[in-house]
């Protein structure tokens, strides 16, 4: 059972994504959390970034892909699959 979901938006953030992503993979919480992140239609390495973590880290990350939608949308499709 997943206590905190942690939804991240993420367009074009090359320069900021590797540095949020590892801080969140390094949390001290107790309990047992999930991040989400969603991809809202990068042009750079954004993705590349994104499976890094999901490969180092396959029990916490999770991701989607989307077009760019902006970041309200892409937070409330990081919420539609929370668990």
């Amino acid at each position: 059972m997943i206590d905190v979901s942690i939804i991240v938006a993420a367009f074009n953030e090359e320069k900021y994504l590797a540095r949020c992503l590892h801080s969140l993979a390094c949390q001290t919480f107790t309990g047992k959390y999930e991040v989400i992140v969603v991809d809202d239609g990068s042009t750079g390495c954004t993705a590349d970034i994104i499976q890094k973590f999901k490969n180092e880290y396959p029990e916490i990350f999770t991701s989607i892909k989307q077009k760019n939608l902006g970041q309200g949308i892409a937070r409330n499709n990081g919420i539609s699959i929370a668990k």
